[in-house]
Order: structure tokens, then C-alpha cells, then sequence
């Protein structure tokens, strides 16, 4: 438009007045070691506490974690079977509860908060949670995080925060995939778990080696060229 009106072919640029809007980068990370353990402080006394967790220990998306139903964890082979989801590949797909999070959901059952719906609106228990309350109680979880870490409060409001602008709960997600990664979990198994219809996306994030992953992997090769090693100088 600029050009435009330079070269006289239109005699006002439209476009000149207009504010571009500023917008946080689309990139997904994993979460650090610090905002880990935050959270998992945060999340023991915290009313949205377990539903961290869960999205934390499980990987599962924001509109799985509203629709989630007790329907789904088998307690006794601690498994979480994914009910309707955003997607094919992520309907049904199973995962398993690691311990910490058993023994947190098994607590938020005994609260008796809704027979059905596991994660509830804070004021009226008997609704599930619609995006407005789910991201409220993300939002208030991260407050409170933020507040026991030092942010800077003034008439109740936060006016300097210690956590990154970035840190936002789908980051949980991302960062259950490179936790599948570190601990070894296959590509394709990961891609299950995450319910991926297409294992390019999984592939994308296990791209990313983090430096446990690195290491863990140098570990390996270095115990493997050793055992190769021994065995040629025994033969």
C-alpha cells in the first residue's frame, strides 16, 4: 500500500492507521525444572490441582480434560481410557496413571464433588467445565503459583510476575511428550498415547532432544561399544 501511494497509483494508503496487534509466539516448549516444581507445590492445595496433574502425568488436551468422566480411569490396572475427543486418533487411546497421579485423583473422588464429571465449575459442582472455567482455573492456578514464587502484589492485583509470559497449560501436553521421550517411550508408542492421527506431528517434538534425552542416549552408545568391545577382545 505503501508503494502504492508512492507511485500515485492510489491517493491514500487504507492500511496506514492500522495496529497490528501483539501477539505471543505459536512456538510449544516443555516446561523447565523450576515452573515443574512450582507446580507440583502449587498443585497440593490448589482446588484445580489434580486437574494439573492430570494434564501434566496424562498429556490429554484442554477439551479432554472438560469432558473427562470417572467413566474413564480404571483404578485398579491404572489406566485412563480417553472418551470423545478433538480428534479420531484421540478417542479412545489409553494411558497410564502413574502413581502420584492415582493417589491424586483417588483423593479428589472422596471429595464427592459429581459422581459423573470429574473436574467441576468451582461455584456450581454439579456442571462440568466449559473453556471459560477451565482456563479460569488455570489462570487462578498460576496466580497463586506465581504469588508463593514473589510476585510483586498491589491492591490484590499482580504487578510484577515471576513466571514466563509464555507458560500456558497446553505446555503440559508438549511437555508429557519429551517426558515419553526421556524416559525411552518409541516414537510410535508416543503417538498413541498423545493421540496424534499423524506420527509427523509426534516426530516433531521428539526432534527436539532435550540434554537428559542426550545424555541418556550417549550412556548407551558408550555401554554398547564396551560390550562390543569385550566381546571382539574374548573372541
Amino acid at each position: 500500500m505503501r508503494k502504492a501511494k508512492k507511485q500515485k497509483l492510489i491517493p491514500d494508503n487504507p492500511a496506514e492507521d492500522i495496529v497490528l496487534p501483539s501477539v505471543t509466539q505459536g512456538t510449544r516448549r516443555p516446561i523447565t525444572d523450576e515452573e515443574r516444581s512450582m507446580i507440583l507445590e502449587t498443585a497440593k492445595t490448589h482446588y484445580a490441582g489434580t486437574m494439573v496433574l492430570t494434564m501434566l502425568y496424562c498429556g490429554l488436551r484442554p477439551i479432554e480434560i472438560r469432558r473427562m468422566e470417572w467413566s474413564w480411569i480404571d483404578f485398579e490396572n491404572s489406566i485412563l481410557t480417553v472418551g470423545k475427543s478433538k480428534t479420531e486418533a484421540g478417542t479412545g487411546r489409553k494411558i497410564p496413571i502413574p502413581p502420584q497421579l492415582k493417589s491424586a485423583l483417588i483423593e479428589h473422588k472422596l471429595k464427592g464433588q459429581n459422581d459423573k464429571w470429574i473436574f467441576v465449575r468451582y461455584k456450581n459442582h454439579q456442571l462440568p467445565l466449559d473453556e471459560n472455567a477451565f482456563y479460569h482455573a488455570w489462570h487462578n492456578f498460576c496466580r497463586e503459583m506465581d504469588i508463593a514464587n514473589g510476585a510483586t502484589v498491589y491492591r490484590n492485583q499482580i504487578t510484577k510476575s515471576t513466571l514466563a509470559p509464555d507458560l500456558e497449560s497446553y505446555l503440559l501436553r508438549h511437555t508429557f511428550c519429551t517426558d515419553c521421550q526421556a524416559a525411552g517411550v518409541p516414537l510410535n508408542v508416543a503417538k498413541e498415547l498423545m493421540g496424534h492421527s499423524d506420527i509427523s506431528v509426534t516426530a516433531k517434538i521428539y526432534t527436539h532432544m532435550i540434554d537428559e534425552v542426550f545424555e541418556q542416549n550417549r550412556k548407551r552408545l558408550a555401554e554398547y561399544a564396551n560390550q562390543k568391545e569385550q566381546k571382539a577382545v574374548n573372541e
